[in-house]
C-alpha cells in the first residue's frame, strides 16, 4: 500500500509540474482561399505589447481590417465558448450613412502548448456578412454571405 501511494504521488506531481509547462496559444495565423479565388490571410493575436488583442484580415489585395480610422470604425469582440473564442470584428463605415455594417468572425479553438516553439495547426471557417444600412428590396436586417475554410497555425509569443 505504501509503495501505491508513493507511485500515486510521483504520478501526481509529474501531472502538476506537465501542467505547469503547457500554455495556451496566443497568435493565430490563418490562410485559405474565398469563392473567387482569391487569398486570405488572416491574423488574431488574443494579447499583444499593449495587452489588447489585435486582429488583421486581407483578402487578395486588399486589407479589409484594420481600416482608416477616419473612414470607419472596427469593434473587436471575442466571446467564449465550449471549444474556443468567437473573435469577430464589426466595421461601421462613417463616410456612408446607409451603408451596412460588416462583420467578419472566426472560431479560434482553445490550443494548449507543451513547449515554447511548438506550432499546431487546425482547420476552421470566416464567416463574413452583414447587418443594417439601406438595400433594395426585399428587405434583409442581418445577413451571413459567406464562409470561408481557412487553416491555421496557433503559437506563443512573450509580449
Amino acid at each position: 500500500m505504501k509503495r501505491f501511494s508513493t507511485l500515486l504521488t510521483i504520478a501526481s506531481a509529474l501531472s502538476v509540474l506537465g501542467a505547469a509547462h503547457a500554455s495556451e496559444a496566443n497568435v493565430f495565423d490563418c490562410v485559405g482561399q474565398n469563392g473567387k479565388g482569391e487569398a486570405i490571410q488572416l491574423k488574431y493575436t488574443s494579447s499583444s505589447f499593449t495587452g489588447q488583442p489585435t486582429f488583421s484580415l486581407k483578402v487578395g489585395d486588399q486589407n479589409l481590417v484594420p481600416v482608416d480610422e477616419a473612414r470607419a470604425k472596427i469593434t473587436l469582440t471575442s466571446d467564449e465558448t465550449a471549444v474556443g473564442n468567437l473573435v469577430a470584428a464589426v466595421i461601421q463605415r462613417k463616410d456612408l450613412a446607409d451603408a451596412p455594417d460588416t462583420t467578419y468572425a472566426v472560431l479560434v479553438p482553445n490550443v494548449l502548448l507543451n513547449r515554447m516553439g511548438e506550432v499546431v495547426e487546425f482547420r476552421t471557417v470566416l464567416l463574413s456578412g452583414y447587418k443594417g444600412g439601406f438595400r433594395k428590396l426585399p428587405l434583409v436586417t442581418e445577413v451571413l454571405n459567406q464562409t470561408d475554410a481557412l487553416t491555421c497555425q496557433a503559437r506563443e509569443v512573450n509580449f
